[in-house]
């Protein structure tokens, strides 16, 4: 009894039919893990730009430039309307990358916590966090308030 014989008295059509079905399932599984991966990748440079954005309009406008002083003295001098949407600004592209990064949709960033524990640590920034954090998700907010509280 060869091959044929076995080939002959089986459902050959059917275990190949199958088989390939199978391995189309298996390559479909792992092209669509690659194109995720690619995606993560994609949507990290998409963060770097915004982040970029955000940060070149700080070097651009000297008005938002107290932001990142540590002597700042808000009783004499307020915090100003374009300092106020400066901060704002930048806590909207943390959270954007918070909940993405939540969600799989980025790559973690390794020194997230010491960039918004670092930013935050400013008069200013901390000033508006605390006007701003009672509107923000309570995932985000509980993240920033360990951050602030990170050392």
């Amino acid at each position: 009894m060869g091959i044929w014989h076995w080939l002959a008295d089986n459902d050959w059509p059917n275990l190949l039919n199958t088989f390939f079905t199978g391995g189309g399932v298996w390559f479909a599984g792992y092209a669509i893990h690659e194109d995720a991966k690619a995606r993560r990748v994609s949507n990290v440079f998409t963060a770097t730009n915004h982040h970029w954005e955000v940060w070149s309009d700080f070097y651009h406008h000297p008005e938002y430039w107290r932001v990142k002083q540590s002597t700042v003295d808000l009783a004499k001098n307020p915090i100003t309307f374009q300092e106020e949407g400066f901060v704002k600004f930048v806590i909207l592209h943390m959270n954007a990358v918070f909940q993405a990064s939540r969600l799989g949709m980025i790559i973690k960033p390794e020194a997230f916590r010491r960039d918004v524990y670092s930013f935050l640590s400013f008069p200013i920034p901390a000033a508006v966090w605390e006007k701003l954090k009672v509107l923000q998700n309570d995932d985000f907010a509980e993240f920033v308030e360990q951050c602030r509280n990170w050392k």
